[in-house]
């Protein structure tokens, strides 16, 4: 049906312009999703707008530079044990993959019957209706609803390190109060999606903050990192990541405490949400002066993104003398307060991915299933009350998984003398970075899906560079999405075999520890195939159930 809109209003020759700050949107909602185009580009721009070269890498930037790389660092650091050689070796694989990807835009857009609906209009045309009607109920059921989950979890955890930056470390989010909060932001921005001038006047607010705390980590972090440089903090916070994956030190849940090299892979999920939301500028190329430059535009936008991503890295590292995170820059104590600010700042940001994430989710229902539940979502109360109770369903189901379920690093937030609402509010935490790197991830797989289609069409000659970054691009998914499915089983392999033992604290000591630590990783493994099934579904359907 949305492939239907769109073809219509291709056939229709108008040439109202499109609000280029929803058509091209802002960093902060590029890790939304990646079909907003679906609605708010059904009226393409006149064949007289033209976009040029600059203009195409300025579309990439701001529709890919975010706040996914503040949640990230610490991560890429733990995964790789601190080890530099390969935390910046993963920037460069997780660069070159995503390059790839890029590269390979232009073949897509050359064999795309549907040019306004993106990576939605690649599958339908590539894969056909039954992929892309896979790729709709992922869309609308996994990421939509997930994504607005961990988001508002996402937000109070920048709350949280705001308030202890001014008031002090000892303070503690009540855990009623951290699910309170995160449900009333999903409730708001639910509720005023139903007025388009709202939302789009609190999406341009929230776009131009982002940049902020960029800034601050590259230029602040170098800076304070020069002034205040402390070497025996430095060896400090490395010891620290080591142990992380050092077998004897910690429980072995994953590939990477087999050996460093794993955390390489380990880390792309991370990255990939950092970079999710490239591919939107794709769907102007055929209005550039040269279209089949497009896609290098692209590609050089890309690179603008990620080096201000490593600069950002860098400046953390530095900054925090080799810590991950920019909550842990190095300043005096009565100049705390910067961080909190900084936090005030990536707050906003993530609420402004928020306001782009419901709209989407609210666009992409009406114009796929107009009537749910004898609702006429056309109605923009209708609307609204649809969204406020489907993310409820979603909110508390996820929630109950995080606060009885899911506890990170094989239960050893349960150890001894840990506050009881920092442990709780540490698996929502922790569950909401799985959730956010999974999801960005089978994205990027359904890009790769639509290049494999193309790759493995015999009708379709395979002659330009072009098809090298094709190949590249799927192989690297490929390798990505088959990591994560054997780092699952493994986890699951060796929690279950691991004995308990009393005597050591960062191992199974009881058995209601490893009890929580298998069944948040039979969690973590069946989420994963939840994705799938939902997603591949429609391919097992007959096709007059396909929508």
């Amino acid at each position: 049906m949305v492939a239907q809109n769109a073809v219509k209003s291709k056939k229709s020759h108008l040439s109202k312009k499109v609000n280029p700050s929803l058509t091209h949107r802002s960093a902060a909602s590029s890790k939304t999703a990646n079909a907003q185009q679906v609605t708010v580009q059904r009226n393409p721009p006149s064949k007289t707008v033209v976009y040029s070269f600059f203009a195409i890498v300025l579309l990439t930037i701001g529709s890919t530079i975010g706040i996914g790389i503040y949640y990230k660092t610490d991560e890429l650091m733990s995964l790789n044990g601190g080890n530099l050689f390969f935390v910046y070796g993963a920037w460069i694989i997780g660069i070159i993959g995503i390059s790839a990807l890029a590269l390979s835009l232009g073949l897509l857009n050359k064999h795309n019957a549907f040019p306004n609906l993106g990576i939605l209009g690649w599958i339908r045309s590539i894969n056909g209706q039954r992929l892309y009607t896979g790729f709709k109920w992922f869309l609308l059921w996994i990421l939509v609803p997930f994504f607005n989950f961990a988001y508002a979890y996402y937000c109070i955890q920048a709350g949280e390190l705001a308030v202890k930056s001014f008031v002090g470390n000892d303070f503690q989010m009540p855990e009623y109060l951290t699910i309170i909060i995160a449900f009333v932001i999903i409730v708001y921005f639910s509720i005023t999606c139903s007025s388009p001038k709202l939302a789009e006047t609190q999406n341009k607010i929230t776009s131009y903050l982002r940049f902020v705390p960029l800034l601050f980590c590259i230029i602040g972090g170098i800076i304070i990192g020069s002034v205040f440089f402390d070497a025996d903090a430095w060896k400090t916070n490395i010891q620290g990541y080591e142990n992380n994956i050092n077998p004897d030190q910690a429980i072995q849940t994953s590939l990477v405490y087999l050996a460093p090299v794993f955390g390489l892979m380990a880390s792309m999920p991370a990255l990939i949400f950092s970079f999710d939301g490239f591919y939107f500028p794709s769907v102007t190329f055929k209005y550039m002066k040269k279209p089949e430059r497009g896609p290098f535009a692209v590609v050089i936008g890309v690179m603008i993104v990620a080096l201000v991503y490593v600069l950002v890295f860098t400046g953390i590292l530095v900054g925090a003398n080799g810590g991950g995170s920019y909550q842990n820059i190095n300043l005096p104590d009565n100049c705390r307060w910067i961080i909190g600010v900084v936090a005030c700042f990536i707050i906003f940001g993530m609420l402004g991915v928020t306001n782009s994430n419901v709209l989407f989710g609210c666009e992409l229902f009406r114009s796929s299933y107009p009537y749910i539940l004898n609702l006429n979502l056309n109605k923009r109360s209708n609307m609204s009350l649809f969204n406020v109770g489907l993310n409820f369903v979603y909110f508390t189901v996820l929630t109950v998984i995080g606060i009885w379920y899911f506890y990170p690093d094989g239960g050893s937030w349960q150890g001894d003398g840990i506050d009881a609402t920092r442990v709780l509010n540490g698996k929502l935490y922790n569950l909401s970075n799985l959730i956010t790197n999974w999801v960005g991830t089978f994205v990027f797989m359904f890009l790769a899906i639509a290049i494999g289609g193309l790759l493995f069409n015999p009708k379709i000659k395979k002659t330009n560079l072009n098809w090298v970054f094709a190949i590249i691009a799927v192989t690297f998914m490929t390798i990505v999405i088959l990591f994560q499915l054997v780092d699952n089983f493994f986890g699951l392999y060796k929690i279950a075999t691991t004995g308990i033992d009393p005597t050591a604290p960062n191992k199974y000591n009881t058995a209601e520890i490893k009890t929580h630590a298998l069944v948040s990783q039979v969690i973590k493994t069946i989420l994963f195939f939840v994705f799938l099934a939902i997603s591949f579904a429609p391919l097992l359907l007959k096709r007059k159930h396909v929508a």
